[in-house]
């Protein structure tokens, strides 16, 4: 029995598209926050993990803060308390993967 195809799509830094998928039990979300934005400390219900994809960002995670840039991996577990605030001047893009 063959198995059903499966198409995958690649999100590259070329991409300026904003949204989100379903993917199975993950929400996939991409996004792009102005240079400056603080987004002030709160919780989620689901695990976040946030990969961003350009510029520089400082998230505040149950206490512990620390700078990212492209490339670097931020996980939020369910019910942590979390911030975070863009460093560029220029705008950043994450995108976030939340399991539902």
């Amino acid at each position: 029995m063959a198995k059903p195809s499966q198409t995958a799509r690649f999100i590259t830094s070329q991409d300026d598209k904003v949204g989100s998928i379903s993917i199975g039990k993950y929400l996939a979300i991409l996004s792009t926050h102005p240079p400056g934005l603080l987004r002030e400390r709160h919780t989620h219900d689901e695990t976040h993990l946030i990969i961003v994809r350009s510029g520089k960002m400082s998230f505040k995670v149950d206490g512990h803060v620390q700078e990212v840039g492209p490339g670097d991996i931020v996980l939020i577990p369910p019910g942590v308390h979390h911030s975070s605030e863009v460093l560029c001047e220029s705008p950043s893009s994450v995108m976030c993967l939340v399991l539902i």
